[in-house]
């Protein structure tokens, strides 16, 4: 609606102006990438100046000082400022947020909802965790990400359809299932005998047995492999069961599946606690042999072009981008093999208008390669695809997280941090880390009826409990969002 009054508002500011008539919708609005320059942005007169015979700085103070007469504008700017080179730069006032917010809160329809994406369908790829480890803060941003972009669309009414990838295959998932075998017996025996684990199941422990959520129980097996994979002769067993697991061995899949079992399990807890959604899951398993036989089909057509040692490479000069190997020298596939398959299922299988991934930056190469190459088999056009990048997260103070090394922060344990803090501070107590553990255990102690100021329709700690649950889970995903979607965020539990 703010954007929708400015363009009104700039159009009619240019034709007082300088004469011209311009359609609303041909006005670009944007927000500056420093929130010091106001909360909207336009170039308009960048785009104008030529053609008026006018130098933009003087053009865009002009149009500033239309804009400050316009009755609508000043009923919301507190601030419209023309900065060099010609920019139009707008802050809107505090009080007009307050005043839509009480149309939210009183407003007994869907506010904010249209029907400007009707007839459109959208699939997005949001949140795909690798079933080796308990989720953990990138996977946090990234499903709040996600899911409120998501949402917004639904409001919107585009039909919207959510998906992620499971990566179940490949070395990592090959480094669990030796941890599990090596280090996972109930006696700490570190047989790596696969056949001998297949008949003796029952001597190596459960999740339940160790007392463990099952996706640390899998992290923690992770981790010492990882550690072990260090160790040439092992790394030479691990990779076996990759190729063990390729030629479809009964015993090598039955640990496998024993394994992602419990790792599907504890992250499915994160993810219900998240409000996760998800209309389909892709597994890895079911579709990697396709991506080599689109490499194929490509190399015929001669898209793709085979190296003197073997290999497959792209050719992507006309796109601007660096070449990539689709196929390795040995015959393998890579992560890019796999999703070219994939991303022709998403097309073929749902008929989406556009697709979309949420993933991190690290990966845009790797995904504008993608699209490229996809174009050149067919599949769809590049324009239809879009990478939906993020900012990293980490916890202030923490240094770089590594799942291999041990040392990530856990999505449950932050959210189990906050609902303490959150219950702490229920009971109108002033707020320091070394507080919160005898706090915590004075209210679950004592059950006490508050004064009116300290919520007195809180009569029990169950109830302090569940508020708390709910105040944690709004206050971190807030956190998330307010948050420029390309900025890095240093997360800080007291803020």
């Amino acid at each position: 609606m703010i954007i929708s009054q400015l363009q009104k508002a700039i159009a009619q500011a240019v034709k007082k102006t300088i004469g011209l008539d311009l359609k609303p919708s041909d006005i670009l609005i944007e927000h500056p990438e420093n929130e010091e320059f106001g909360d909207y942005s336009s170039n308009i007169v960048l785009v104008l100046a030529k053609k008026a015979k006018k130098k933009p700085l003087e053009l865009a103070q002009k149009i500033a000082q239309e804009l400050e007469n316009s009755k609508e504008i000043k009923q919301l700017s507190k601030k419209i400022q023309a900065v060099k080179p010609g920019f139009i730069n707008i802050s809107i006032k505090n009080e007009w947020f307050i005043k839509e917010l009480g149309k939210v809160l009183n407003s007994t329809e869907k506010y904010g909802t249209s029907d400007i994406g009707k007839g459109q369908k959208w699939l997005i790829e949001h949140t795909s965790p690798n079933p080796n480890k308990a989720m953990h803060l990138g996977h946090l941003r990234n499903n709040v990400t996600g899911m409120a972009i998501a949402n917004i669309w639904e409001a919107l009414g585009v039909k919207v359809i959510r998906d992620c990838i499971d990566n179940n295959r490949g070395i990592a998932i090959a480094k669990l299932m030796w941890g599990y075998l090596k280090f996972g017996h109930k006696k700490r025996k570190k047989i790596t005998d696969i056949s001998y684990w297949y008949e003796n199941q029952n001597e190596w422990l459960t999740p339940e047995e160790a007392k463990v959520r099952p996706d640390k129980f899998v992290d923690h097996l992770y981790v010492k492999a990882s550690g072990d994979f260090k160790d040439k002769e092992v790394e030479k067993r691990v990779r076996k069961l990759v190729v063990d697991w390729e030629k479809e061995d009964k015993k090598t899949w039955a640990l496998w599946e024993k394994v992602l079992s419990y790792s599907y399990a504890g992250q499915q807890l994160t993810l219900k606690r998240l409000g996760n959604k998800w209309d389909k899951v892709w597994h890895e398993h079911e579709h990697y042999k396709k991506g080599k036989e689109l490499v194929g089909q490509g190399l015929k057509k001669g898209i793709f072009r085979k190296l003197s040692d073997g290999a497959i490479l792209s050719d992507l000069k006309r796109y601007g981008l660096t070449d990539t190997i689709l196929i390795k020298k040995d015959g393998s596939a890579l992560y890019i093999t796999q999703d070219l398959a994939l991303t022709k299922l998403k097309r073929e299988n749902f008929k989406a208008d556009r697709l979309f991934w949420v993933i991190g930056p690290e990966q845009s190469l790797a995904l504008k390669q993608l699209f490229a190459i996809c174009e050149q088999l067919g599949i769809e056009k590049i324009d239809h695809f879009t990478h939906i990048a993020y900012g990293y997260m980490s916890i202030k103070g923490k240094g770089k997280m590594s799942s291999r090394e041990g040392t990530v922060v856990y999505i449950d344990d932050l959210l189990d941090r906050i609902e303490e803090m959150a219950e702490v501070l229920s009971s109108n107590a002033s707020f320091n880390e070394d507080n919160i553990e005898p706090r915590l255990k004075k209210l679950k102690q004592k059950s006490r009826k508050r004064s009116r100021a300290q919520l007195d329709h809180i009569k029990s700690y169950s109830e302090v409990k569940d508020l708390a649950k709910k105040v944690a889970i709004g206050a971190v995903k807030y956190s998330i969002l307010k948050v420029g979607r390309m900025k890095n965020i240093a997360f800080d539990l007291k803020e």
